[in-house]
């Protein structure tokens, strides 16, 4: 019958715990004095404890050294939403805060050197936009009142494309 059996071998000094079929086989095949004892299958698992031994310091360091890993895998994940994924920037002008970024930045932004969809993210076209009327702006036409060497400046301030992210560590130091 498998069963959990206790052999107690005086000759070994040792006491083993032993799943099997025939436990008698194991004690002969040692020293043919041990004594072999079925443990009731009704025991609880708390009493194996008294056996084997409680938990010490090598069972604390096993989980220590097996569960530390997994916690900062967990950390990096959670921070990689604030520092890994940079949002879209440009320059902020003041007088166009009242009109969609997309236009914000056809009227006010230079395109990247070579490109004509992709924005600059740190110059701004050195106008005075506080004299521009709302007509003005609303009928702008890039190709009529910009040219190659119209003036930039670096910018003071930023807006922060907040369509995938409302806040990350480059919107909030910038």
């Amino acid at each position: 019958m498998i069963g959990l059996y206790r052999i107690n071998c005086p000759k070994l000094h040792v006491l083993f715990l032993q799943l099997s079929n025939n436990p008698n086989s194991f004690s002969t095949q040692i020293c043919g004095v041990c004594t072999v004892t079925q443990l009731k299958p009704t025991m609880q698992f708390d009493r194996v404890f008294h056996y084997i031994g409680q938990s010490g310091f090598y069972q604390i360091g096993i989980i220590l050294l097996l569960g530390a890993p997994w916690l900062f895998d967990g950390l990096y994940v959670i921070a990689s939403n604030f520092y890994a994924f940079p949002q879209e920037h440009w320059c902020h002008v003041a007088r166009l805060e009242s009109y969609p970024h997309d236009w914000q930045k056809y009227v006010a932004i230079p395109y990247v050197e070579g490109s004509k969809d992709e924005y600059e993210s740190c110059v701004v076209y050195d106008l005075d936009y506080e004299n521009l009327t709302d007509d003005v702006i609303r009928s702008w036409n890039r190709s009529h009142m910009i040219s190659d060497d119209t003036p930039t400046r670096d910018c003071d301030s930023w807006i922060f494309d907040q369509s995938q992210y409302i806040s990350t560590i480059q919107s909030e130091v910038s």
